[in-house]
């Protein structure tokens, strides 16, 4: 098994969780929009990728991850299927609000022991969500998510470890 890789806040998904986020999505994933955000080298979108997304949208701020990224997909040949963002998660759920671009499949891995996921999940609406989006949140145990946040309702919960994958769906 993987360890996680640590340094300056960076927390790759471990093989356990990614293997079993896919577990949990079964055959869910083929031809969707995937939305990875904080998606660090992208291992997590690039999965989607491999297990029939239709296209992976990534969103990391930090440069060398998203030139990490990039060559990743294009080293799979998944390039032309993905579009990375390297900018703030707040500007591109904003930025994405304005122009109505709506993901099937939303993965969310904040740093680990922080409030991000919080602050996020209130941004999500209509606007970039469908009626059928799931949107799944990678967090530490100690930080606890509630079964309501904005217009999303907790539907189940998966615990790895210290890790917690709290999967929310549309409430309207």
């Amino acid at each position: 098994m993987r360890k996680r890789k640590q340094q300056e806040g960076f927390r790759q998904t471990t093989s356990k969780v990614c293997a079993a986020i896919f577990n949990i999505l079964k055959e869910r994933v083929h031809n969707v929009v995937f939305l990875d955000l904080y998606a660090g080298e992208g291992t997590v979108g690039l999965e989607a990728l491999r297990k029939g997304a239709k296209e992976a949208i990534f969103v990391e701020n930090n440069p060398q991850r998203c030139e990490a990224i990039r060559k990743k997909a294009e080293k799979y040949r998944f390039l032309s299927r993905s579009k990375i963002y390297c900018m703030d998660v707040y500007r591109f759920i904003l930025k994405t609000k304005k122009i109505n671009m709506k993901f099937d499949i939303v993965f969310l891995d904040p740093p680990y022991q922080s409030d991000e996921a919080m602050k996020v999940l209130h941004l999500f609406d209509e606007r970039i969500l469908k009626g059928d989006s799931l949107v799944i949140v990678e967090h530490f145990f100690k930080i606890p998510l509630p079964e309501k946040i904005g217009v999303l309702r907790l539907s189940k919960k998966y615990t790895y470890g210290d890790t917690i994958l709290s999967l929310y769906i549309l409430n309207l």
